[in-house]
């Protein structure tokens, strides 16, 4: 039985609660960051998946779909964080 270890959440609101309200803004006005946060929640929802042996992925794509979260993520923190310093 291997012991119980916490998943780290990569729920954007979760990592960034003070850019919340501006994620959920920008998703509704804008549709390429709409799109960006739906690819970002499919890919973590597919390492999420792995990690909790729900379904078990190769780890060179594993490694691959975590480079590409962290791509989106800064993209989306990037773009976040402007629209949220400039209000």
């Amino acid at each position: 039985m291997q012991p119980y270890t916490k998943l780290l959440s990569h729920v954007l609101n979760v990592e960034f609660p003070e850019l919340a309200d501006t994620f959920a803004k920008m998703a509704q006005e804008n549709g390429h960051f709409a799109k960006l946060m739906e690819e970002y929640s499919a890919i973590d929802q597919q390492i999420t998946d792995d990690e909790e042996d729900v379904k078990i992925l190769e780890d060179d794509e594993l490694a691959r779909l975590k480079h590409q979260r962290a791509a989106i993520k800064d993209e989306l923190y990037q773009a976040a964080k402007a629209a949220h310093d400039a209000a």
